[in-house]
């Protein structure tokens, strides 16, 4: 089976599968994010699918199913995965954590797209932690840099890529922090105060990937905080347990 990776999870579920006796293959988007798979001695692809690259690649492997366990973001991969399923007629299974229930409050707003969390920007203005990944940046960068009274600090993985893309959106390096997750409720709140950010901008995320700490961290704060929810995507099947969806394999 192909297991499509995006996440920490989908790392946990390989491993899980193959102790389980499962044949598995990986995909992953980048050269860093196949590091995390080379212990489990399994195949592994590498580099952004085309939806026509997907199904050679699943004809050519005979893949029985496709384990999606990409991030929540990556709808247009998802979308691939479950076209690709259909026509060549193997179960499509979903993977994902539970999404963390939160209720909106006077400091805590929910929002559909990343078009929405810019235009909360621009209203508030001051000084804004965004920490939606590297992948979306383009867009707050390129709406919003050099706009008067806003100041975007960027929290990002410490990779040299990363790096190299926030200098060529003309990111001043004094508004990037560069580190690994996860983060405490206290290191979210030093940086908070170090900065003096008075707007939070993050996706929606599971427990595990420190979403309630960032969040929570800034409501005590008094700090507004914008949540751009996942995309509702109507996949056919969801596990959000590991077991689960291998009892679906066994019975299938």
């Amino acid at each position: 089976m192909l297991v499509l990776a995006g996440t920490k999870d989908a790392r946990e579920l390989t491993a899980f599968l193959l102790q389980h006796n499962k044949k598995v293959s990986v995909s992953v988007v980048t050269e860093q994010a196949a590091q995390k798979y080379k212990s489990l001695n399994i195949p592994i692809n590498i580099g952004r699918l085309t939806k026509e690259q997907m199904l050679e690649m699943v004809l050519a492997k005979k893949f029985k199913a496709i384990i999606d366990a990409t991030h929540p973001y990556a709808e247009l991969v998802s979308k691939y995965a479950m076209e690709v399923a259909k026509e060549v007629k193997i179960p499509y299974l979903r993977y994902e954590r539970p999404s963390t229930v939160l209720n909106e409050n006077q400091y805590l707003h929910f929002v559909s797209s990343y078009l929405e969390a810019i235009e909360w920007i621009r209203e508030k203005k001051g000084v804004v932690f965004v920490t939606t990944g590297i992948n979306k940046i383009d867009r707050f960068a390129k709406s919003l840099l050099g706009e008067p009274n806003i100041r975007l600090i960027f929290r990002i993985l410490p990779t040299a890529e990363n790096l190299q893309k926030c200098e060529s959106l003309g990111i001043p390096k004094e508004n990037i922090i560069a580190m690994q997750g996860t983060f405490s409720a206290g290191l979210n709140q030093a940086i908070y105060k170090e900065y003096g950010i008075n707007l939070l901008i993050t996706k929606e995320s599971g427990k595990e990937g420190g979403f309630l700490e960032k969040v929570e961290s800034a409501i005590q704060m008094g700090i507004e905080t914008i949540v751009i929810q996942r995309p509702k995507l109507q996949y056919p099947i969801v596990f959000h347990h590991f077991e689960d969806l291998l009892k679906y394999l066994e019975k299938h």
